[in-house]
């Protein structure tokens, strides 16, 4: 699919990762921040998909879930090559001759500014929409995959942090243009969802997840020297993250969480094997 408007610009989406990269490495006004911003959401929608599909055991909506996620992660990938030629548009007026019509000039100039700032603040409202989803995952889906989830919401709040930047300095000098009330209520928004899901890792917050491997994202049923190697890994980790330098146990865990003393336990023994 190509998004582009000209042969002679790159189709993102049809590059590989590493081509990519290069692309926002080059010596070129684009692609640039705008870009970068929307991938941001766009990884964390796909990070929400992932999630999603392997929380139906504890959400019963997950399917729909998963369903919003893609959209808006199809919508935010669209939005990093929109943006590249929304930029390329601005570049493009700002090198028209002055002469004849000096004022055909001005309108185009505006005409394309007013679309590179609409595109960024598409990824904004986006941006906000999936931290949404990924704090409503984080607070009730597969505690394995809680990692996942917190690290959408992040995502999510930095790409849109960074649309709400180029938004208002493409409204430099535009101090009564309501897009500058809609940007502060997004980030708002997307700030308190980020909070929610940030939350869910606090000390004495976040759950001890059963011991987690393939199988657990596969449903394939683990070999049993795999299971045993897996509570073992889990184990010590819990353990290791329970005590201090000290030896001591940290203030900020749960003395209360039967779960952890049992890890504990196998994992003190696994680290004195």
């Amino acid at each position: 699919m190509r998004l582009s408007g000209s042969a002679d610009e790159p189709a993102y989406l049809e590059t590989v990762l590493g081509s990519f990269l290069e692309f926002v490495s080059a010596a070129e006004p684009a692609p640039a921040g705008g870009s970068a911003a929307a991938i941001a959401v766009a990884l964390a929608a796909g990070l929400c998909v992932m999630a999603a599909r392997l929380s139906t055991g504890q959400m019963s909506d997950a399917p729909d879930i998963a369903a919003t996620a893609e959209q808006l992660r199809d919508r935010a990938a669209a939005l990093c090559q929109a943006d590249a030629d929304a930029y390329r548009r601005v570049m493009s007026a700002l090198h028209e001759p002055c002469e004849p019509d000096p004022q055909d000039r001005q309108r185009q100039i505006a005409a394309a500014l007013l679309e590179a700032t609409d595109v960024p603040l598409e990824v904004v409202g986006t941006g906000a929409s999936v931290a949404g989803l990924a704090a409503r995952i984080a607070e009730c889906g597969n505690p394995n995959l809680l990692g996942d989830a917190v690290t959408a919401a992040l995502l999510a709040e930095a790409g849109a942090r960074a649309a709400a930047a180029l938004v208002l300095i493409n409204l430099k000098g535009l101090q009564d243009d309501d897009r500058r009330n809609r940007v502060a209520r997004l980030i708002e928004e997307t700030a308190e969802s980020a909070g929610r899901a940030r939350r869910r890792v606090e000390p004495g917050r976040c759950r001890v997840p059963r011991p987690f491997s393939s199988a657990a994202r596969t449903g394939r049923a683990a070999a049993p020297f795999e299971a045993a190697e897996i509570r073992s890994r889990w184990a010590v980790e819990v353990a290791l993250s329970t005590f201090n330098d000290a030896g001591h146990v940290r203030d900020d865990v749960d003395s209360t969480d039967d779960g952890r003393h049992h890890a504990v336990s196998l994992g003190r023994a696994k680290m004195r094997s």
